[in-house]
Order: structure tokens, then C-alpha cells, then sequence
């Protein structure tokens, strides 16, 4: 089926971007504060359809795609992302619900350089690492002066972007890019064969 082909491709180009971002923060101590959660319980964050193809694939596979569906049939689109919950138990904070499949903009923020108005690249941190950590910036700029490898949005973007220019082109908000991307695979041949029979 075309859409695993796809769906392998950006799964390669999320594992490369991981390991990546892995590498940066054990050489300059970059870490998000602990149970933040904050970028998550954002609204108006988008993404395409593409970035969350291996994690549809996924949910039908393991027969639980329509159920999300009736879950994204029932929310406001706009709202926070479905995935993000402040609390998961009365123990916990929140948590990512699908951490393993987030798409590239939740791989990316505070996590990667940015483009500037003089074509450097400049990491860019969120608000609260910025408030909390000001040296680090400062930091991880003079790192990657020295050669640390950071990733850059743009370029990953871009990745995405020419695995499938239409499907990895267009940016929804988070939810309905999540939707959309359900409703490529369920029309699949073979998803939509197993539906009929259903």
C-alpha cells in the first residue's frame, strides 16, 4: 500500500531527527523542565496529515482508528491536542498519550534551530526554558559555532514536505491534521475493504 511507504519514510526521517536530538542534549544539557507539559496545552498548533500517517497506520493495525474518529468527530478541532493529558492518574502529571508517534512540530519545538533574517541558524527555546535557563541559549549557540549538529526546522520540514508535496505541504490545526490523516488510511484499499466487512 502506497500510504506505508510513506508512512516508513517519515518514520525514518523521525528517527534520524531523534537520534539527533539526542546527541544535542547529552552534549549541552538541553532538557525540557520535568512534567511541563505547557507547548502541549497550547492551542492553534498545526501540522500536516503526513506527520501523523505511521501513527494512523498504527491505530488501524491495532483496530482502535475508529475510536479516535469518534473522539475527533465529538471535539472542537481548534482545541488543545487529543493526545495531551494534564493528568493521567491521580499520581501522575500529564503525559503525551502517543509520545512514541508525536509528529515533527512536537520533535522540533525547543528542540531545533531556526532560520534567521541573516540565513544562521539560531536555536530557538521556548518560554519557559528561556525564563528558567538563560545561559542556555547562549550556550548552544556557542556549541553549534563550534560545530554541534542541531537540528534545523526548516530543513526537516522540507523532508516532509518532498515525501509528499500535498500531503506534507498543507498545515492544519493539530487535531484535524490528525483526522485527516485517519481518513487518508481508512480509504485505502484495504482499510476501506476491512470497514465493508465490519
Amino acid at each position: 500500500m502506497v500510504y506505508d511507504s510513506y508512512a516508513e519514510e517519515v518514520k525514518e526521517i523521525y528517527s534520524r531527527l531523534d537520534e539527533q536530538i539526542r546527541e544535542m542534549k547529552k552534549l549541552t544539557g538541553l532538557s525540557c523542565p520535568k512534567a511541563c507539559g505547557v507547548c502541549c496545552s497550547k492551542e492553534n498548533i498545526e501540522a500536516t496529515a503526513l506527520e501523523f500517517l505511521p501513527l494512523s497506520l498504527h491505530l488501524w493495525e491495532t483496530g482502535e482508528a475508529f475510536s479516535w474518529y469518534k473522539i475527533l468527530q465529538k471535539e472542537d478541532l481548534n482545541n488543545t491536542c487529543v493526545f495531551y493529558k494534564s493528568q493521567l492518574s491521580d499520581n501522575d502529571t500529564g503525559a503525551c498519550m502517543m509520545y512514541f508517534y508525536r509528529p515533527l512540530v512536537c520533535r522540533l519545538f525547543s528542540n531545533a534551530a531556526v532560520i534567521n533574517k541573516y540565513e544562521k541558524a539560531e536555536i530557538s527555546l521556548c518560554r519557559i526554558l528561556s525564563g528558567s535557563r538563560p545561559e542556555l541559549k547562549e550556550h548552544i549557540q556557542k556549541a553549534m559555532g563550534m560545530g554541534l549538529s542541531v537540528p534545523v526546522m526548516r530543513n526537516y520540514s522540507m523532508m516532509i514536505y518532498n515525501i509528499h508535496p500535498e500531503l506534507g505541504g498543507k498545515y492544519y490545526p493539530i487535531n484535524t491534521a490528525f483526522k485527516k490523516s485517519l481518513e487518508i488510511v481508512s480509504l485505502s484499499p484495504k482499510n476501506f475493504s476491512n470497514n465493508r466487512a465490519a
